[in-house]
């Protein structure tokens, strides 16, 4: 409860967020495994959200470390404490989406498979998917924590199978178009999500050791421990592109051909709201890309580590 209390009413609402998310992800993933047409942005929305709240945080910490220019030297310690502390509160805290997605996904594959079948996207995702919880493993060699890392590589490899179910259905008349976006977008966001508790977890760690340096030797230590961490993150970078190639194949694979029976009853209306509806699906993906920018207090970090 620490992190909720460091990131302040952000750190509350993201916990509010969190439960409420999870009980709208789960009316979502039945819908979807009873083969319903819910919209992606629909399904979606509580993760936009998750991430939304992280970049609001952000935002809070960094005004405050802006401000430090304008208080007493005296206080400016204390301000820029908090500033950072919100920063990295707020990054821990984007964990609470890890449900909400894990939830998505398996809805969106029992969705997917049920739908007539289409191999080329769900065997290029997998593929994807693997090598992206593999890149993580080369954190082992930088500062990253051992525990994460291993986690990271768990869950992101897990998530590789609903996210290749989902991609399995690719008939017009169904919700294989739904059950894909919104796995593959729900995987997505859990990469994003242990991304930022990754990150914001290292930059703890670093945080609470060079509290107790002596003045003359924080500089050194802070910039040792950014470039140790960025080496971390390009890793971060590198596996969350691979998480991203799931997105495109939902989005951009063309649907299966009609059946005769399709033909002759004309079940098939193609509705132009099932394309807008994806499309504004994406802005979720794009959230976290902010969050993870947004919540970066690299640069803070290093400001206040000069004399």
């Amino acid at each position: 409860m620490s992190f909720v209390a460091d990131a302040g009413w952000v750190g509350w609402v993201q916990v509010i967020a969190c439960v409420l998310g999870l009980l709208w992800t789960l009316v979502c993933a039945v819908l979807l495994g009873m083969k319903w047409k819910v919209p992606a942005v629909v399904s979606t929305a509580p993760l936009g959200l998750h991430a939304l709240l992280v970049i609001v945080g952000a935002m809070i910490g960094g005004s405050a470390l802006e401000s430090t220019v304008e208080v007493d030297p005296a206080q400016r310690a204390t301000l820029y404490a908090y500033g950072i502390a919100q920063v990295l509160a707020g990054g821990m805290l984007a964990a609470v989406a890890l449900p909400s997605a894990a939830l998505l996904g398996l809805g969106g594959a029992a969705g997917g498979a049920r739908a007539p079948r289409g191999y080329g996207a769900p065997v290029i995702a997998f593929l994807a998917c693997g090598l992206a919880a593999l890149l993580p493993l080369g954190g082992l060699f930088f500062y990253a924590s051992v525990y994460l890392v291993l986690a990271k590589v768990l869950l992101l490899g897990m998530g590789a199978v609903p996210v290749a179910m989902s991609l399995l259905g690719n008939g017009q008349n169904s919700n294989a178009r739904e059950s894909s976006v919104a796995t593959s977008i729900a995987y997505f966001s859990l990469a994003a999500a242990l991304e930022l508790v990754d990150r914001s977890s290292g930059w703890t760690r670093v945080f609470a050791a060079i509290a107790g340096a002596d003045p003359e030797s924080k500089s050194a230590l802070m910039v040792a421990a950014a470039e140790e961490i960025a080496d971390v993150s390009h890793f971060g970078w590198m596996s969350l592109g691979l998480a991203f190639v799931p997105i495109l194949a939902a989005v951009l694979r063309p649907a299966a051909e009609l059946s005769e029976e399709e033909l002759m009853t004309g079940q098939v209306n193609p509705s132009g709201f099932r394309i807008i509806a994806t499309g504004l699906a994406l802005v979720v993906p794009l959230l976290w890309f902010a969050a993870l920018l947004s919540a970066d207090p690299t640069a803070a970090m290093l400001k206040m580590a000069k004399p």
